[in-house]
């Protein structure tokens, strides 16, 4: 997807690619190693190609949410109130907190951020608990 986006951004000299990571862009969980390493992958990626496209005025950024409160087909192994007491913030995200940090990002106010992973995840990757 970023490659097909380049090749409108480029050439128009602007534009900005928000890539989706998640808390284990930075952290290990048993069980996820393919999600885990998938996640890091994405971060890896960002920066390769914010290094790349910067001189031409393409903007590439990583947004870490974490547990975001959205109807879910796949259960998680752990319940609501575990999530809720590990996250130093005590709550899941909102789906509109997570897109105001995504508009932010994307807008003319982040003009000078690239290359880098934004965690929007109300502590949990602070907190070195479970």
């Amino acid at each position: 997807m970023s490659q097909a986006a380049a090749r409108v951004m480029l050439p128009q000299r602007s534009g900005v690619i928000l890539n989706i990571g998640s808390v284990f862009s930075i952290r290990g969980m048993p069980k996820r190693a393919a999600y885990c390493t998938a996640k890091h992958g994405i971060v890896e990626l960002t920066r390769a190609l914010a290094c790349e496209w910067a001189p031409h005025g393409v903007r590439v950024v990583v947004l870490g949410p974490g547990y975001v409160d959205t109807p879910r087909e796949v259960p998680i192994d752990f319940s609501r109130d575990v999530v809720e007491r590990r996250t130093p913030m005590g709550r899941w995200e909102t789906p509109e907190e997570l897109a105001e940090v995504a508009a932010f990002l994307c807008s003319p106010r982040a003009g000078f951020v690239t290359g880098t992973l934004l965690m929007a995840d109300g502590g949990w990757t602070a907190y070195g608990g479970w």
